[in-house]
Protein backbone atom coordinates (compact mmCIF):
# COMPACT_ATOMS: atom_id res chain seq x y z
CA UNK A 1 0.00 0.00 0.00
CA UNK A 2 1.25 3.48 -0.87
CA UNK A 3 1.81 5.14 2.53
CA UNK A 4 2.14 8.66 1.18
CA UNK A 5 -1.36 8.47 -0.30
CA UNK A 6 -2.82 7.65 3.10
CA UNK A 7 -1.79 10.97 4.63
CA UNK A 8 -0.11 10.37 7.97
CA UNK A 9 -1.68 12.72 10.54
CA UNK A 10 1.20 12.57 13.00
CA UNK A 11 -0.48 13.19 16.31
CA UNK A 12 0.66 11.42 19.44
CA UNK A 13 -0.73 12.33 22.83
CA UNK A 14 -0.26 11.03 26.36
CA UNK A 15 -2.32 11.02 29.54
CA UNK A 16 -0.99 13.31 32.27
CA UNK A 17 0.37 12.03 35.51
CA UNK A 18 1.32 8.54 34.22
CA UNK A 19 5.03 8.16 34.84
CA UNK A 20 4.94 4.52 33.78
CA UNK A 21 4.81 5.49 30.11
CA UNK A 22 8.09 6.53 28.49
CA UNK A 23 7.62 8.75 25.45
CA UNK A 24 9.36 7.32 22.40
CA UNK A 25 12.61 6.52 24.14
CA UNK A 26 15.74 5.89 22.08
CA UNK A 27 14.84 2.27 21.46
CA UNK A 28 11.48 3.27 19.98
CA UNK A 29 12.34 6.34 17.90
CA UNK A 30 14.27 6.62 14.69
CA UNK A 31 17.54 8.48 14.86
CA UNK A 32 16.77 10.27 11.59
CA UNK A 33 13.44 11.38 10.12
CA UNK A 34 11.67 8.94 7.86
CA UNK A 35 11.68 10.25 4.28
CA UNK A 36 8.77 12.55 3.47
CA UNK A 37 7.32 12.25 6.97
CA UNK A 38 7.47 15.41 9.14
CA UNK A 39 8.06 15.41 12.87
CA UNK A 40 5.24 14.13 15.00
CA UNK A 41 3.13 16.21 17.38
CA UNK A 42 2.42 15.35 20.97
CA UNK A 43 -0.35 16.11 23.42
CA UNK A 44 -0.65 16.37 27.15
CA UNK A 45 -3.89 16.22 29.06
CA UNK A 46 -5.07 19.32 30.86
CA UNK A 47 -5.27 18.33 34.48
CA UNK A 48 -7.32 21.38 35.51
CA UNK A 49 -10.06 20.52 33.04
CA UNK A 50 -9.59 17.03 31.61
CA UNK A 51 -13.01 17.17 29.93
CA UNK A 52 -11.69 19.36 27.15
CA UNK A 53 -9.21 16.70 26.01
CA UNK A 54 -5.68 17.46 24.92
CA UNK A 55 -3.55 20.47 24.13
CA UNK A 56 -1.00 20.01 21.29
CA UNK A 57 2.69 20.71 21.84
CA UNK A 58 5.61 20.42 19.46
CA UNK A 59 8.78 18.30 19.70
CA UNK A 60 8.21 16.39 22.96
CA UNK A 61 11.35 15.91 25.04
CA UNK A 62 13.19 17.97 22.39
CA UNK A 63 13.19 14.90 20.14
CA UNK A 64 13.01 16.30 16.61
CA UNK A 65 13.02 12.92 14.89
CA UNK A 66 9.93 11.39 13.40
CA UNK A 67 8.30 9.00 15.81
CA UNK A 68 7.96 5.42 14.60
CA UNK A 69 6.36 3.95 17.70
CA UNK A 70 5.56 4.30 21.36
CA UNK A 71 5.79 2.26 24.53
CA UNK A 72 2.75 1.18 26.49
CA UNK A 73 3.43 0.25 30.11
CA UNK A 74 1.16 -1.62 32.55
CA UNK A 75 -1.63 0.53 33.95
CA UNK A 76 -0.80 3.41 31.60
CA UNK A 77 -2.94 5.15 29.04
CA UNK A 78 -1.55 6.83 25.95
CA UNK A 79 -3.12 8.82 23.19
CA UNK A 80 -4.44 10.12 21.11
CA UNK A 81 -2.27 8.41 18.51
CA UNK A 82 -3.56 9.77 15.21
CA UNK A 83 -1.57 8.14 12.40
CA UNK A 84 -2.44 7.19 8.82
CA UNK A 85 -5.98 8.50 9.34
CA UNK A 86 -6.66 6.05 12.18
CA UNK A 87 -6.93 7.52 15.66
CA UNK A 88 -6.93 5.58 18.94
CA UNK A 89 -6.44 6.01 22.67
CA UNK A 90 -4.56 2.99 24.07
CA UNK A 91 -4.92 1.75 27.66
CA UNK A 92 -2.67 -1.04 28.94
CA UNK A 93 -4.77 -3.02 31.42
CA UNK A 94 -2.15 -5.64 32.17
CA UNK A 95 -0.34 -5.94 35.49
CA UNK A 96 3.19 -6.47 34.23
CA UNK A 97 3.43 -6.39 30.44
CA UNK A 98 4.90 -3.49 28.50
CA UNK A 99 4.26 -3.31 24.80
CA UNK A 100 5.73 -1.58 21.76
CA UNK A 101 3.16 0.30 19.65
CA UNK A 102 4.31 0.62 16.01
CA UNK A 103 3.02 3.27 13.60
CA UNK A 104 5.93 4.01 11.27
CA UNK A 105 3.91 2.61 8.37
CA UNK A 106 0.22 2.18 7.67
CA UNK A 107 0.37 -1.66 7.69
CA UNK A 108 2.08 -1.67 11.09
CA UNK A 109 -0.38 0.71 12.72
CA UNK A 110 -3.41 -0.89 11.09
CA UNK A 111 -2.29 -4.36 12.11
CA UNK A 112 -1.75 -3.23 15.70
CA UNK A 113 -5.26 -1.75 15.90
CA UNK A 114 -6.71 -4.99 14.54
CA UNK A 115 -4.59 -7.51 16.45
CA UNK A 116 -3.26 -5.93 19.65
CA UNK A 117 -3.45 -8.14 22.75
CA UNK A 118 -6.76 -8.17 24.54
CA UNK A 119 -5.33 -6.26 27.51
CA UNK A 120 -4.80 -3.22 25.24
CA UNK A 121 -8.02 -1.22 25.08
CA UNK A 122 -8.19 0.66 21.74
CA UNK A 123 -10.71 3.48 22.12
CA UNK A 124 -11.62 5.48 18.99
CA UNK A 125 -11.00 9.22 19.03
CA UNK A 126 -13.06 12.21 18.30
CA UNK A 127 -10.44 13.98 16.19
CA UNK A 128 -9.16 17.51 16.72
CA UNK A 129 -10.80 19.71 14.07
CA UNK A 130 -12.24 23.12 13.23
CA UNK A 131 -15.91 23.95 12.70
CA UNK A 132 -17.00 26.98 10.69
CA UNK A 133 -20.03 28.84 12.07
CA UNK A 134 -22.15 30.97 9.73
CA UNK A 135 -25.43 32.79 10.46
CA UNK A 136 -28.69 31.82 8.77
CA UNK A 137 -30.60 33.80 6.14
CA UNK A 138 -32.19 36.06 8.78
CA UNK A 139 -28.86 37.84 9.11
CA UNK A 140 -28.25 40.04 6.06
CA UNK A 141 -24.66 41.06 5.25
CA UNK A 142 -23.23 39.52 8.46
CA UNK A 143 -20.04 40.74 10.05
CA UNK A 144 -17.97 38.70 10.36
CA UNK A 145 -19.22 36.46 7.56
CA UNK A 146 -18.16 33.38 9.53
CA UNK A 147 -16.10 32.35 12.54
CA UNK A 148 -14.13 29.20 13.34
CA UNK A 149 -14.35 27.09 16.49
CA UNK A 150 -11.49 24.72 17.39
CA UNK A 151 -12.49 21.34 18.82
CA UNK A 152 -10.10 19.07 20.73
CA UNK A 153 -9.26 15.40 20.62
CA UNK A 154 -11.36 13.33 22.98
CA UNK A 155 -12.19 9.73 23.73
CA UNK A 156 -15.31 8.62 21.88
CA UNK A 157 -16.92 6.92 24.86
CA UNK A 158 -20.27 7.05 26.63
CA UNK A 159 -21.34 9.42 28.01
CA UNK A 160 -20.13 11.51 25.11
CA UNK A 161 -18.39 14.80 25.73
CA UNK A 162 -20.50 17.81 24.75
CA UNK A 163 -19.25 21.36 24.27
CA UNK A 164 -21.42 24.47 23.77
CA UNK A 165 -20.00 27.42 21.88
CA UNK A 166 -21.63 30.72 20.82
CA UNK A 167 -20.67 32.98 17.92
CA UNK A 168 -22.12 36.49 17.53
CA UNK A 169 -22.75 38.33 14.26
CA UNK A 170 -23.77 41.87 13.38
CA UNK A 171 -26.39 42.06 10.62
CA UNK A 172 -28.10 44.82 8.68
CA UNK A 173 -30.84 45.89 11.08
CA UNK A 174 -30.05 43.38 13.80
CA UNK A 175 -27.73 40.90 15.48
CA UNK A 176 -27.65 37.12 15.58
CA UNK A 177 -26.22 34.71 18.13
CA UNK A 178 -25.46 31.22 16.82
CA UNK A 179 -25.16 28.66 19.61
CA UNK A 180 -23.68 25.29 18.61
CA UNK A 181 -23.78 22.15 20.74
CA UNK A 182 -20.95 19.78 19.76
CA UNK A 183 -21.01 16.08 20.66
CA UNK A 184 -17.91 13.87 20.45
CA UNK A 185 -18.14 10.56 18.59
CA UNK A 186 -15.70 8.19 16.87
CA UNK A 187 -13.83 9.61 13.89
CA UNK A 188 -14.07 7.84 10.53
CA UNK A 189 -11.26 5.32 10.08
CA UNK A 190 -9.27 5.84 6.91
CA UNK A 191 -10.80 9.24 6.12
CA UNK A 192 -8.57 12.31 5.72
CA UNK A 193 -8.96 14.90 8.48
CA UNK A 194 -12.06 17.08 8.12
CA UNK A 195 -14.97 18.06 10.31
CA UNK A 196 -17.17 15.50 8.59
CA UNK A 197 -14.78 12.65 9.45
CA UNK A 198 -13.73 13.97 12.86
CA UNK A 199 -16.51 12.26 14.80
CA UNK A 200 -17.83 15.55 16.15
CA UNK A 201 -21.43 16.47 15.38
CA UNK A 202 -22.79 20.00 15.51
CA UNK A 203 -26.33 21.16 16.38
CA UNK A 204 -26.58 24.92 15.74
CA UNK A 205 -29.45 27.15 16.86
CA UNK A 206 -30.04 30.72 15.72
CA UNK A 207 -31.34 33.71 17.69
CA UNK A 208 -31.88 36.83 15.59
CA UNK A 209 -32.67 40.18 17.23
CA UNK A 210 -33.89 43.05 15.11
CA UNK A 211 -32.59 46.55 15.61
CA UNK A 212 -34.46 47.84 12.55
CA UNK A 213 -36.88 50.73 12.63
CA UNK A 214 -40.32 50.02 14.09
CA UNK A 215 -43.61 51.72 13.34
CA UNK A 216 -45.22 53.82 16.06
CA UNK A 217 -48.73 54.09 17.45
CA UNK A 218 -50.05 55.87 14.34
CA UNK A 219 -49.48 52.79 12.21
CA UNK A 220 -52.82 51.41 11.03
CA UNK A 221 -54.90 54.14 12.70
CA UNK A 222 -57.10 56.13 10.31
CA UNK A 223 -56.75 59.92 10.27
CA UNK A 224 -58.12 62.75 8.10
CA UNK A 225 -54.77 64.55 8.36
CA UNK A 226 -51.16 63.33 8.42
CA UNK A 227 -50.36 61.61 11.76
CA UNK A 228 -48.33 63.66 14.25
CA UNK A 229 -44.57 63.16 14.12
CA UNK A 230 -44.38 61.89 17.70
CA UNK A 231 -46.63 58.94 16.82
CA UNK A 232 -44.87 57.84 13.63
CA UNK A 233 -42.03 55.64 14.95
CA UNK A 234 -41.42 53.51 18.03
CA UNK A 235 -37.81 53.04 16.91
CA UNK A 236 -35.89 54.93 14.26
CA UNK A 237 -36.09 58.20 12.37
CA UNK A 238 -39.39 59.00 10.61
CA UNK A 239 -39.57 60.13 7.00
CA UNK A 240 -42.02 62.67 5.69
CA UNK A 241 -45.62 61.43 5.51
CA UNK A 242 -47.06 61.08 2.03
CA UNK A 243 -50.57 60.30 0.82
CA UNK A 244 -50.71 57.47 -1.67
CA UNK A 245 -53.33 57.21 -4.40
CA UNK A 246 -54.76 54.13 -2.67
CA UNK A 247 -55.97 56.31 0.20
CA UNK A 248 -53.28 55.71 2.82
CA UNK A 249 -50.75 57.78 4.72
CA UNK A 250 -47.28 56.31 4.27
CA UNK A 251 -43.92 56.82 5.97
CA UNK A 252 -40.81 54.91 6.99
CA UNK A 253 -38.93 54.47 10.28
CA UNK A 254 -35.19 53.98 9.71
CA UNK A 255 -32.71 52.54 12.19
CA UNK A 256 -30.14 50.70 10.12
CA UNK A 257 -32.97 49.33 7.97
CA UNK A 258 -36.33 50.93 7.32
CA UNK A 259 -39.76 49.75 8.39
CA UNK A 260 -42.61 50.69 6.07
CA UNK A 261 -45.62 52.10 7.89
CA UNK A 262 -49.08 53.20 6.81
CA UNK A 263 -52.42 54.33 8.11
CA UNK A 264 -55.77 54.81 6.35
CA UNK A 265 -56.60 58.32 5.22
CA UNK A 266 -60.10 59.04 6.49
CA UNK A 267 -62.72 61.30 5.01
CA UNK A 268 -65.97 61.90 6.84
CA UNK A 269 -65.17 58.99 9.14
CA UNK A 270 -64.54 56.63 6.21
CA UNK A 271 -61.27 55.26 4.91
CA UNK A 272 -60.24 56.98 1.69
CA UNK A 273 -60.15 54.92 -1.48
CA UNK A 274 -58.40 57.60 -3.52
CA UNK A 275 -55.88 60.32 -2.63
CA UNK A 276 -55.38 63.11 -5.11
CA UNK A 277 -51.70 63.79 -5.88
CA UNK A 278 -49.94 66.90 -4.69
CA UNK A 279 -49.93 69.72 -7.17
CA UNK A 280 -52.30 72.31 -8.56
CA UNK A 281 -54.56 70.46 -11.00
CA UNK A 282 -56.59 67.25 -11.01
CA UNK A 283 -59.34 66.12 -13.32
CA UNK A 284 -61.09 62.79 -13.25
CA UNK A 285 -64.28 60.83 -13.76
CA UNK A 286 -65.01 58.57 -10.80
CA UNK A 287 -68.07 57.46 -8.84
CA UNK A 288 -68.70 55.99 -5.40
CA UNK A 289 -65.24 56.90 -4.11
CA UNK A 290 -63.95 58.38 -0.84
CA UNK A 291 -61.47 61.00 -2.06
CA UNK A 292 -58.81 62.81 -0.03
CA UNK A 293 -57.85 66.11 -1.69
CA UNK A 294 -55.72 67.65 1.06
CA UNK A 295 -52.54 67.21 -0.95
CA UNK A 296 -53.62 69.94 -3.38
CA UNK A 297 -51.73 73.15 -2.66
CA UNK A 298 -51.59 76.76 -3.76
CA UNK A 299 -53.92 78.04 -6.46
CA UNK A 300 -55.41 74.78 -7.67
CA UNK A 301 -58.29 73.34 -9.63
CA UNK A 302 -60.27 70.13 -9.12
CA UNK A 303 -62.61 68.97 -11.84
CA UNK A 304 -64.76 66.02 -10.79
CA UNK A 305 -67.24 64.22 -12.99
CA UNK A 306 -69.24 61.42 -11.45
CA UNK A 307 -71.76 60.55 -8.79
CA UNK A 308 -71.85 59.81 -5.08
CA UNK A 309 -68.27 60.74 -4.23
CA UNK A 310 -67.16 62.01 -0.83
CA UNK A 311 -64.33 64.56 -1.12
CA UNK A 312 -62.37 65.83 1.90
CA UNK A 313 -60.07 68.81 2.45
CA UNK A 314 -60.09 70.37 -1.01
CA UNK A 315 -58.37 73.71 -1.34
CA UNK A 316 -55.64 75.50 0.51
CA UNK A 317 -55.08 78.62 -1.50
CA UNK A 318 -57.41 79.96 -4.17
CA UNK A 319 -59.13 76.85 -5.46
CA UNK A 320 -61.66 76.23 -8.18
CA UNK A 321 -63.84 73.13 -7.80
CA UNK A 322 -65.86 72.04 -10.80
CA UNK A 323 -68.50 69.42 -10.06
CA UNK A 324 -70.48 67.71 -12.76
CA UNK A 325 -72.58 64.97 -11.24
CA UNK A 326 -75.05 64.00 -8.58
CA UNK A 327 -74.85 63.22 -4.89
CA UNK A 328 -71.27 64.36 -4.38
CA UNK A 329 -70.28 65.70 -0.96
CA UNK A 330 -67.38 68.04 -0.22
CA UNK A 331 -66.21 68.21 3.40
CA UNK A 332 -63.96 70.71 5.23
CA UNK A 333 -62.59 72.71 2.34
CA UNK A 334 -60.04 75.38 3.22
CA UNK A 335 -58.86 78.63 1.69
CA UNK A 336 -60.85 80.59 -0.85
CA UNK A 337 -62.90 78.27 -3.03
CA UNK A 338 -65.00 78.91 -6.10
CA UNK A 339 -67.52 76.11 -6.71
CA UNK A 340 -69.10 75.55 -10.09
CA UNK A 341 -71.73 72.89 -9.48
CA UNK A 342 -73.77 71.27 -12.21
CA UNK A 343 -75.98 68.47 -10.98
CA UNK A 344 -78.34 67.50 -8.23
CA UNK A 345 -78.08 66.88 -4.50
CA UNK A 346 -74.44 67.83 -4.13
CA UNK A 347 -73.41 69.23 -0.73
CA UNK A 348 -70.63 71.40 0.69
CA UNK A 349 -69.99 71.45 4.46
CA UNK A 350 -67.50 72.86 6.91
CA UNK A 351 -65.93 75.46 4.64
CA UNK A 352 -63.88 78.15 6.30
CA UNK A 353 -62.57 80.65 3.73
CA UNK A 354 -64.14 82.97 1.23
CA UNK A 355 -66.48 80.84 -0.86
CA UNK A 356 -68.53 81.43 -3.96
CA UNK A 357 -71.14 78.93 -5.13
CA UNK A 358 -72.52 78.95 -8.65
CA UNK A 359 -75.06 76.19 -8.72
CA UNK A 360 -77.15 74.75 -11.51
CA UNK A 361 -79.39 71.93 -10.40
CA UNK A 362 -81.75 70.71 -7.70
CA UNK A 363 -81.28 69.84 -4.05
CA UNK A 364 -77.74 71.17 -3.72
CA UNK A 365 -76.75 72.47 -0.26
CA UNK A 366 -74.07 74.19 1.76
CA UNK A 367 -73.51 74.60 5.50
CA UNK A 368 -71.00 75.62 8.15
CA UNK A 369 -69.49 78.59 6.36
CA UNK A 370 -66.85 80.43 8.37
CA UNK A 371 -65.83 83.08 5.87
CA UNK A 372 -67.53 85.34 3.37
CA UNK A 373 -70.03 83.48 1.17
CA UNK A 374 -71.53 84.39 -2.16
CA UNK A 375 -74.18 81.99 -3.48
CA UNK A 376 -75.87 82.07 -6.84
CA UNK A 377 -78.38 79.33 -7.58
CA UNK A 378 -79.81 79.00 -11.06
CA UNK A 379 -79.03 82.65 -11.71
CA UNK A 380 -80.54 83.92 -8.44
CA UNK A 381 -78.29 85.41 -5.77
CA UNK A 382 -79.09 83.65 -2.47
CA UNK A 383 -76.80 85.66 -0.16
CA UNK A 384 -75.11 89.08 -0.10
CA UNK A 385 -71.93 89.32 -2.19
CA UNK A 386 -68.94 88.34 -0.10
CA UNK A 387 -66.61 87.00 -2.75
CA UNK A 388 -66.04 87.88 -6.39
CA UNK A 389 -67.51 85.66 -9.06
CA UNK A 390 -69.86 85.44 -11.94
CA UNK A 391 -73.43 84.20 -12.16
CA UNK A 392 -73.77 80.95 -14.07
CA UNK A 393 -76.32 78.19 -14.34
CA UNK A 394 -80.06 77.96 -14.55
CA UNK A 395 -82.87 75.88 -13.08
CA UNK A 396 -84.72 75.59 -9.82
CA UNK A 397 -82.99 75.60 -6.42
CA UNK A 398 -84.59 73.68 -3.54
CA UNK A 399 -83.63 74.68 0.00
CA UNK A 400 -82.13 71.59 1.83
Amino acid sequence: MNESSLGRNHFLGFSAGIAAFALCSASYASSTPVANVPSNICATSVAANPAIGYTPCANPLSDTSSFVGARSDPGAGIGPIDEWNYCRYLDNNSVSTSLFVPFRTYPEWNAFIAHAPSFIARTPCARQTTYTVTPDSSCISPSPSSTSIALPYDRAVSPALTLTKTANFTCVGGTEAVTVVFTAGPSTDGAPPSFASSGWTAAPSYAYSSTAGQCGSANGVGSPTPPPTADLCATGTPSAVTARPNGTWNWTCTNGTAANCEAPTTCGGKNATLSLPSGSFWSGTVSNQVIYAGNMSGDSQISLSGDNNLVCNPGGGNTTVNINGNGNAFSAPGGNVLYNITGNYNSISGFGGCNAFFISGTGNSWSGGGGGTYVVVNGVTMSPPGCPGQVIGAGTYVEP
